[in-house]
């Protein structure tokens, strides 16, 4: 099978990603962020939000991501930064009917190295 091939997307200033990695599973994260630096040109930056809770108390999706491996699966091609990280458990009542006791959103700043 051959791989496909990607070209940088000319004109992008910025992303702005709210739940494409927490519909992942984690076996299919790292092509998604290779996909990612594949297909952005240096400099461009990308908000990037994601779930963080106890995957043993629920499955996903979506799926648990914590800031720390947004780290590791982009530290290759991206700098990430953390902006902030909110305690959202109460906000619906669906995530403790689905076993959470505990829910963080994180937002994180990711900008494609030179």
């Amino acid at each position: 099978m051959r791989k496909a091939q990607f070209m940088p997307l000319g004109g992008i200033g910025a992303v702005y990603d709210r739940a494409s990695l927490i519909a992942l599973p984690p076996a299919m994260r790292s092509r998604y962020a290779e996909h990612l630096a594949a297909l952005l040109p240096a400099g461009v930056q990308s908000l990037l939000i994601t779930l963080d809770y106890d995957p043993a108390r629920m499955a996903g999706p979506p799926f648990a991501v914590a800031a720390d491996e947004v780290r590791t699966l982009f530290s290759p091609a991206f700098e990430t930064d953390s902006l902030a990280s909110f305690d959202v458990i109460g906000e619906s009542p669906r995530w403790r009917q689905r076993g959470l006791d505990w829910l963080n959103e994180h937002v994180l700043r990711l900008r494609r190295h030179q």
